[in-house]
């Protein structure tokens, strides 16, 4: 049933309900109001709404530094805020022209999205940022800016600046394997990113492996994944890989070979079907970069 909540203070769109179809279980949010602003929160929130607030006005006063974090996209700000002795990842999207706002105007904001997404994929094992609050500003109807406040992931770095500065030559092949095993697990539960690569994806490195977390939510769709979905996920990893110059071509036959294994919901032991699938990874790859000439091959 839809959460009349929902339908009351949110201008959310019924078949983004139906989209997200029984993965969707807002049990873990709790919505709130106040003026203009519509307040998205877990229930275990370490931060209290005034809090929340607080930590905004601190990001105003932030703005002009130089940086930002997880993000390099137009319309965004990304920070590190520190507040009560803590840090958390701040991020903002504001809305820019008519046709901006009024396509957006009957949606959820990217914010929002995030925070469903997060709740969602954490009962999957899957580790995300911890987001403590999602606020839409709006006027009446029309969005004018979202807010996303999570706790900030200490000594992370985004996938490309890691494996292009950081990750041992000696540690490629298990990294790769591990990263596959991830990507595996979200496509045998229904879960489709859509861009996994740069900024996307933040690696922290241990000594027994790493913490691979995914990030920027708000694209996530939850359906029952065709083979052109997997092969479209994999071919933007593959695109994301070969603009690493340190990833070769045996890196990338690590990952696809783990993501192979990992993927029982395929019919992957047929070589013709293999074959097919890989092919059909490498085409999209080329079509994506649209340089015929370039190598991508696993």
């Amino acid at each position: 049933m839809i959460p009349v909540f929902l339908i009351r203070y949110v201008y959310l769109p019924l078949y983004r309900l139906f989209n997200m179809k029984h993965e969707l279980d807002l049990s873990s949010i709790h919505i709130d109001k106040r003026n203009d602003y519509y307040i998205f929160s877990r229930h275990d929130t370490e931060l209290s709404i005034s809090d929340a607030f607080k930590i905004l006005e601190v990001l105003e006063k932030n703005k002009k530094d130089k940086g930002g974090f997880l993000t390099r996209k137009r319309k965004k700000n990304a920070l590190e805020v520190k507040y009560q002795g803590k840090s958390y990842f701040v991020k903002e999207h504001s809305y820019k022209g008519i046709p901006d706002i009024i396509k957006n105007s009957l949606r959820l904001s990217f914010s929002t999205k995030n925070l469903f997404a997060i709740a969602i994929l954490e009962k999957s094992g899957v580790q995300t940022l911890r987001v403590e609050y999602a606020i839409e500003e709006r006027r009446r109807v029309l969005p004018k800016r979202s807010f996303l406040i999570a706790r900030f992931i200490k000594d992370s770095q985004p996938l490309d600046e890691y494996v292009y500065n950081i990750l041992p030559k000696k540690r490629r092949k298990d990294f790769f394997k591990d990263l596959a095993r991830i990507v595996a697990h979200l496509h045998e539960n229904s879960f489709f990113h859509g861009d996994m690569g740069g900024d996307n994806t933040l690696i922290i490195e241990k000594k027994g492996g790493w913490d691979i977390y995914l990030v920027d939510l708000d694209s996530v769709k939850y359906k029952n994944l065709k083979i052109k979905d997997r092969v479209e996920e994999l071919a933007r990893l593959n695109c994301t890989f070969l603009d690493m110059r340190e990833v070769s071509i045996r890196d990338r036959l690590y990952f696809l070979r783990e993501y192979i294994i990992n993927s029982e919901s395929l019919n992957l032991n047929n070589v013709s079907f293999k074959k097919k699938f890989i092919k059909a990874i490498i085409n999209r790859s080329l079509k994506m970069a649209e340089k015929p000439g370039r190598r991508f091959l696993w």
